[in-house]
C-alpha cells in the first residue's frame, strides 16, 4: 500500500508541474500593450507649455510594460522579444530621440522565476548598451531584494513602490534636460 502511495505521488508531481506551466503559459505576460510616455498622466501640475514639452519627449523616451501573472522562461521571452525589437527599431532615430527608460509596472505581477530573470537580464544588458535604463514600479522590498540578487537592478533607485513615482522620476530627468537645452540656447544668443 505504501509503495502504491509513493508511486501515485511520484506520478502526480510531474503532472502537476506540467499543468502549472500550461496554465501560466496561456496567460499573457503583460496586462496591456506597452505604452509610450505621452499616454501616461501623472499627478504633477505644470504649466500647459511645459506639460506639452514633457509629454513630447516622454513619448520618445519612456516605455511602460505592465507585467502580470507569473513570469517564467516562456512568458518572459514574449516580453524580452518585444523589448529587443523595440530597441532595434529605435536605432533608426537620432540618439536624442531614442527610448531611454523602460518602466516595468509590477502591480499585477505574481512573481518570477530564475529563468525569467535570466532572460530579462540579457535584454537589460542589450538595453544598457543603447543607454536604456530599466525601472521597476509597484514593487515590494522583498521583490527588490530578488531583483538585486538576479542583477536586474544596478541600484535600489531603479525601484519604486508606486508607478507614479517611477514616472515622476523620469519626468524630472526630462525637465532637467529641457532646462539644460534652454540654457544651451541662451548661451548661443
Amino acid at each position: 500500500l505504501i509503495d502504491d502511495i509513493f508511486a501515485a505521488v511520484a506520478a502526480s508531481i510531474p503532472l502537476s508541474c506540467f499543468f502549472f506551466v500550461m496554465q501560466y503559459a496561456l496567460i499573457p505576460a503583460t496586462a496591456n500593450r506597452p505604452t509610450k510616455g505621452s499616454g501616461i498622466s501623472t499627478s504633477v501640475k505644470r504649466s500647459e507649455m511645459l506639460t506639452r514639452r514633457v509629454q513630447s519627449i516622454a513619448d520618445r523616451w519612456i516605455l511602460v510594460v505592465p507585467l502580470k501573472g507569473y513570469l517564467f522562461f516562456g512568458s518572459a521571452l514574449k516580453v524580452t522579444n518585444l523589448i529587443s525589437q523595440m530597441i532595434a527599431d529605435e536605432l533608426e532615430y537620432p540618439p536624442n530621440q531614442r527610448l531611454r527608460y523602460v518602466i516595468f509596472d509590477c502591480k499585477l505581477l505574481d512573481g518570477m522565476d530564475t529563468s525569467a530573470a535570466t532572460a530579462l537580464k540579457e535584454v537589460r544588458l542589450q538595453a544598457a548598451n543603447e543607454n536604456i535604463r530599466f525601472f521597476w514600479s509597484s514593487v515590494s522590498p522583498k521583490f527588490i531584494a530578488q531583483l538585486k540578487d538576479w542583477r536586474l537592478i544596478s541600484s535600489p533607485n531603479d525601484c519604486f513602490e508606486k508607478f507614479d513615482a517611477a514616472v515622476l522620476a523620469v519626468e524630472e530627468r526630462i525637465v532637467r534636460f529641457l532646462r539644460s537645452m534652454q540654457e544651451h540656447w541662451l548661451q548661443l544668443h
